[in-house]
């Protein structure tokens, strides 16, 4: 988290389009991003070893479904 505010600072100041970083965001897990942001849609875009969950926690693409967000998942899923 410490090294994505700090490039989020310094967007911010040396952008040419500053009021674009303006209300950015950083979270540390994508479950707070879902509760905290609520947003329509997500790009799941990590390695396909990476989906899915645990056996301790549901996957991303479950809480996703849960809260009728709209997914676009990179092959292979």
């Amino acid at each position: 988290v410490n090294r994505a505010e700090a490039v989020l600072e310094k967007r911010r100041k040396e952008s040419p389009v500053p009021h674009i970083w303006k209300t950015t965001k950083i979270f540390s897990n994508p479950i707070d991003l879902l509760d905290q942001a609520h947003p329509h849609s997500v790009l799941i875009g990590v390695p396909p070893g990476s989906h899915g969950g645990t056996s301790k926690e549901k996957s991303l693409e479950l809480e996703c479904i849960e809260r009728k967000v709209h997914m676009f998942i990179e092959k292979p899923i």
